[in-house]
């Protein structure tokens, strides 16, 4: 399997540990979270967390959201919405937040 680059946004109690295993399985994961304590641990085994979406996102082939609720997404959406990821990205948003998806 090819190693892919990827920004996750979110580092909390689900998106860290996630963070955290791909990242020790070899792959460059960058990181975001509002909350920047929360994102330490993942800074101290190398891991470049950044101080804001867009700089997290820059240059990733796939960015994941581990995001708690539709203000937080809706947020995330607002920061990052003149920047996109390269075409050919994967994107994933995770929890699915049915009240979002219908706007």
């Amino acid at each position: 399997m090819d190693k892919k680059t990827l920004a996750w946004i979110g580092l909390g109690n689900m998106g860290l540990p996630m963070a955290r295993n791909l990242h020790r399985k070899g792959h460059h994961v960058t990181g975001y979270n509002r909350t920047p304590e929360k994102a330490r641990d993942l800074s101290s085994l190398g891991v470049k967390v950044f101080s804001s979406i867009r700089e997290a996102m820059s240059g990733q082939s796939i960015v994941a959201t581990m995001l708690s609720d539709d203000p937080s997404v809706r947020s995330a959406i607002q920061v990052s919405s003149n920047f996109f990821p390269p075409m050919g990205s994967i994107c994933l948003s995770r929890p699915f937040l049915p009240l979002l998806s219908k706007r």
